[in-house]
């Protein structure tokens, strides 16, 4: 592609040298950020993508897609294939599906990862590591953000790059938050793309929410958390029906856990008392009466209402013997 070799000179020109990257790709990553981060100088915003991040290189016509595993699934996404086939450059970012709002949904997603149907994939990209054979990682974020802009131009609807806003981050957030997004990412525009690295350089700013959940069932964990290693939760809907929403482990310290596990054990049952599947307790299960609840903080609910990335608060309240509606 002709217009590629004219980008190529423009990052030998930034500074790019020629040479190659190493055999294993590990994406830069990001820590967790604060609604302050939102206001800092010397940044750039992009939204967050719901999907599954990926190394994508493309060198003679032949392209691998690497998640951070190293796994190369570019077989199972043969649309994403096709469309960045042209291209000779190594781009980092995630394949995205999109709901029937033309929002990014990995509950679409997400059977693809498994090798099932599921929706179309989209390759979003926010990074390019090199283009052309010319290294571009050292060079500053604003910089390789205008060749990937080049980058996009050249290949029309092959690349999809997100738009970036440079002066309101807490508008941005607001956004996102409204259309149930990920949240924002907070990139300094100095910073240069380190490989495994996890940076306060990028920061990752998610919308969370808390909801009060019932315990059904608490799972044996391993090494200190023998006990208790996570709680089996779930919520009642609209015809007062109790539907498990998942389990929640993480966040339950030791305090938490020598606090709940005499209550819970006293109200052991020998059968769930909640509909749905419940996930795997390879250390074994214990069902309890639904009597305690507890708060949960997560970042979102998948199509058949699992809560993703849940995290124990602390514990509400306990139901009287006799509450069937959990009120």
């Amino acid at each position: 592609m002709k217009s590629v070799e004219k980008i190529v000179k423009i990052a030998e020109q930034m500074g790019g040298v020629a040479r190659a990257l190493p055999a294993k790709l590990s994406p830069m990553l990001a820590k967790a950020g604060t609604s302050e981060d939102l206001t800092r100088e010397g940044v750039a915003f992009e939204l967050k993508f719901d999907g599954a991040r990926a190394i994508v290189s493309v060198s003679a016509g032949s392209v691998s897609i690497r998640f951070r595993g190293g796994s190369d699934v570019a077989v199972d996404f043969p649309e994403v294939v096709e469309k960045v086939k042209e291209l000779d450059a190594v781009l980092d970012g995630e394949l995205v599906s999109y709901d029937e709002r033309g929002l990014p949904s990995f509950a679409k997603l997400a059977p693809r990862l498994h090798g099932g149907p599921g929706g179309e994939a989209s390759f979003v990209v926010f990074d390019v590591l090199a283009i052309g054979g010319v290294d571009v990682r050292h060079l500053r974020w604003e910089h390789r953000r205008q060749l990937l802009e080049a980058l996009a131009l050249a290949a029309g609807d092959g690349v999809l790059v997100p738009s970036v806003v440079f002066d309101n981050g807490q508008a941005l957030y607001a956004w996102a938050c409204e259309r149930g997004l990920e949240g924002v990412m907070v990139k300094e525009r100095a910073s240069q793309y380190r490989l495994g690295d996890r940076s306060s350089a990028w920061l990752k700013v998610k919308p969370t929410e808390e909801s009060d959940f019932v315990v059904v069932g608490f799972t044996r964990g391993e090494g200190t958390r023998k006990t208790l290693g996570a709680l089996d939760i779930a919520t009642f809907d609209e015809r007062g029906t109790l539907n498990v929403c998942g389990k929640v482990g993480s966040g339950l310290s030791e305090a938490s856990i020598e606090a709940l596990l005499p209550i819970l054990e006293a109200w052991a049952i020998d059968a769930c008392a909640a509909e749905g599947e419940l996930e795997r307790a390879p250390s074994g299960r214990t069902f309890v009466q639904p009597r305690l609840t507890v708060r949960v903080r997560y970042q979102s609910r998948t199509l058949d209402g699992r809560l993703r990335f849940p995290t124990f608060v602390g514990i509400s309240k306990a139901l009287p013997e006799d509450c069937v509606d959990g009120t």
